[in-house]
């Protein structure tokens, strides 16, 4: 039998929506195949302990692999945000600098 690849995916995420990034993990880890194995890249703008430790908490429903990214979020400065358009909705774009080894990654 041939061990499955990893599937990696990768979300941006701040303090304020790290709970749906949560979910969302979380609905992949029990919704997924048995034997499908999953890295989740979760590339921080500003995630606390708390929460951080939270997501790690996720290990409980499936084993997995979750790393925080802390990306130089200076290159972002000067993109227009408002109400509803944050910086960390531009972190997708810092993906190809903070993972280059990376072939094939999911960004959800």
């Amino acid at each position: 039998m041939k061990i499955p690849d990893v599937i990696y995916i990768a979300l941006g995420t701040d303090d304020k929506y790290c709970k749906y990034a949560g979910c969302c993990i979380a609905s992949i880890l029990l919704s997924a195949e048995k034997e499908d194995r999953f890295c989740f890249y979760v590339v921080d703008n500003g995630i606390s302990a708390k929460n951080k430790s939270r997501l790690a908490k996720l290990q409980k429903l499936r084993p997995h692999e979750l790393v925080f990214l802390k990306p130089d979020m200076v290159k972002l400065q000067d993109l227009p945000q408002c109400a509803y358009l944050g910086l960390s909705t531009y972190l997708r774009l810092l993906l190809p600098e903070l993972l280059p080894e990376a072939d094939r990654l999911l960004y959800l």
